[in-house]
């Protein structure tokens, strides 16, 4: 990525934070859109017009000139996908590769099983702290794809307002939150998650996706100054848990 996209979408220091402007606010809610828009490609897809409306996001950010590149053509190819693909087959493919027996574990704790209660924990507390309570149909599952990804959409909308109402302290709160579940939970397990569902799928639409979360979060962690180290042990499959649906509202 050349230097005028990384100025375009750079993050600012999050102890010094200067006078903001429109483009900065615009700049955060963009981020957050794209963690958005990778929730709902992970979330179970309940309805057709699920597809449809992904689709429509996704045209909206590849117009976006402050997304990168790279992220934009993404972007591009996964708005034809999600309109050539059926409901039916979506919903067949998601319980295949994320569903009660699954192929490609969308849990973070399949990825370290050892250090299972302190990474629950540790998620719930980061939910807690923005307001994030368990669905009750899925109290116990923090650490779905769906429900981090989600996380990260929350704790940069909350970065924009707090920037455009010049609340400094919130911003560097939800600035500092960002790095820190980047680089403890997201950073650490996204790359073998992606190469799992990517080489496992039989479905061009979710191949896309786990191209675009790879490159979004290594996007991300480069341009916040963020270092994440890879879980070491191979994913355990939790057989027994389904995901039909995000494990986390707000």
């Amino acid at each position: 990525m050349d230097s005028t996209q990384d100025s375009e979408v750079g993050r600012p220091a999050v102890g010094g934070i200067g006078p903001v402007g429109h483009d900065e606010v615009n700049r955060w809610i963009v981020c957050a859109d794209v963690y958005r828009f990778l929730a709902g490609c992970f979330r179970y897809p309940e309805t057709d017009v699920m597809a449809t409306n992904l689709s429509v996001l996704a045209l909206g950010l590849e117009k976006i000139q402050t997304v990168p590149k790279s992220v934009r053509a993404h972007m591009h190819r996964m708005a034809g996908l999600l309109n050539g693909v059926g409901g039916q087959d979506l919903r067949i493919e998601h319980e295949r590769l994320f569903g009660t027996n699954p192929l490609c574990s969308p849990y973070e704790t399949s990825y370290c099983p050892a250090r299972k209660e302190r990474i629950l924990g540790d998620l719930a507390g980061f939910y807690r702290a923005f307001g994030l309570l368990p669905v009750a149909a899925r109290p116990d599952m923090p650490d779905h794809i769906c429900a981090e990804m989600e996380f990260m959409s929350v704790v940069l909308l909350k970065a924009a307002y707090g920037l455009r109402r010049g609340a400094r302290e919130m911003s560097e709160v939800c600035l500092n939150a960002h790095q820190s579940f980047l680089a403890d939970h997201v950073g650490r397990w996204y790359a073998a998650f992606a190469d799992a569902a990517e080489e496992r799928t039989d479905l061009d639409v979710f191949r896309s996706t786990a191209d675009l979360l790879r490159e979004w979060v290594e996007t991300d962690l480069r341009l916040s100054h963020v270092s994440a180290t890879s879980y070491s042990a191979s994913p355990t499959i939790p057989f027994g848990d389904s995901s039909p649906a995000c494990p986390i509202v707000s």
